[in-house]
């Protein structure tokens, strides 16, 4: 009779301290150019090795990572409840192995003595023997994106044009989301439209506080443009009557003396006597007309 050995089960870490520390994993290469755990990769080729829950914790801490780039500590307990798992069993507790499959692919490195788990932000392209394990559909359509893969530009030259759309759609008025939301539909990698996006936003920002207000921006609050609409005097020669200013427009105002404004040219009725030579009747002056006046010693 033969008998067939089972597999070994999956590694899984000895129980250790709580909560772990997770710090990132760096490597150079994979941090330029590896699939980020949340991308549509991972989710199609990676998934159906790691298992489910593995994939998860995986797009988890790499979230994390991007929000604490130093680190941060993971309780076990919530960790496992994030992921609808269980913390019982020890060492062969549901997510004790979930952490033990991601050290196991390499994905991950947990050193029990002081509980640091070192973690990649970025997973690597599949190896020939881990291609052979997919389902033959999945091979083939692991085939055409490699096919497509090489097709594509150089990362640098990719990277310029995302960040260069990104400031573009910023500047156009769209927000962070719809920006990254477009960018996905022109099928870059999530990565980098992230990345291009988060630099296109701090160049946007810069060069809005740069700028400044706008020339002659007063900050009226009440004004629909933001510009203020106060009336401004305009200085003006001796003898002149004085105008005022608004939006650009001028309009004659009445002299500050006499302030009469039921005048429908807006200039008070009030005669002036124009003094004549000895003997010649005077004369007055109203809205421009002349009209002969009674003599200073005469009848009316």
């Amino acid at each position: 009779m033969t008998v067939t050995a089972l597999p070994a089960p999956d590694p899984g870490p000895p129980a250790g301290p709580d909560p772990l520390l997770v710090r990132p994993w760096p490597d150079p290469v994979l941090d330029e150019l590896g699939h980020d755990p949340r991308s549509s990769y991972c989710e199609r080729f990676w998934l159906p090795l790691l298992g489910p829950s593995a994939t998860l914790l995986a797009r988890r801490l790499a979230e994390e990572l991007e929000a604490a780039p130093d680190g941060f500590d993971l309780p076990l307990a919530d960790g496992a409840r994030s992921l609808g798992l269980g913390v019982k069993g020890g060492r062969h507790g549901p997510f004790v192995r979930t952490v033990g499959r991601l050290v196991a692919f390499r994905l991950a490195h947990l050193d029990p003595r002081d509980g640091v788990l070192l973690t990649r932000r970025k997973l690597a392209p599949l190896t020939r023997v881990q291609i052979e394990k997919l389902p033959r559909p999945l091979r083939d359509e692991h085939a055409e994106w490699q096919a497509h893969d090489r097709r594509t530009p150089d990362v640098e030259r990719l990277r310029r044009r995302s960040r260069q759309l990104a400031l573009s759609l910023l500047e156009c008025g769209e927000s962070r989301d719809e920006a990254e939301r477009q960018l996905h539909r022109w099928r870059y990698h999530p990565a980098l439209t992230r990345e291009s996006v988060t630099w296109a936003w701090e160049r946007h920002c810069t060069a809005l506080a740069a700028a400044g207000p706008p020339p002659g921006h007063r900050g009226a609050p009440d004004h629909p443009d933001g510009w203020s609409t106060a009336p401004r005097l305009q200085p003006r020669p001796t003898g002149v009557p004085p105008t005022t200013a608004t939006g650009g427009a001028e309009h004659p105002a009445p002299d500050a003396d006499r302030g009469a404004l039921d005048h429908p040219d807006g200039w008070p009725p009030t005669p002036r006597t124009t003094t004549g030579p000895t003997g010649v009747q005077p004369t007055t002056r109203t809205g421009g007309a002349e009209h002969l006046g009674p003599d200073a010693d005469g009848a009316a």
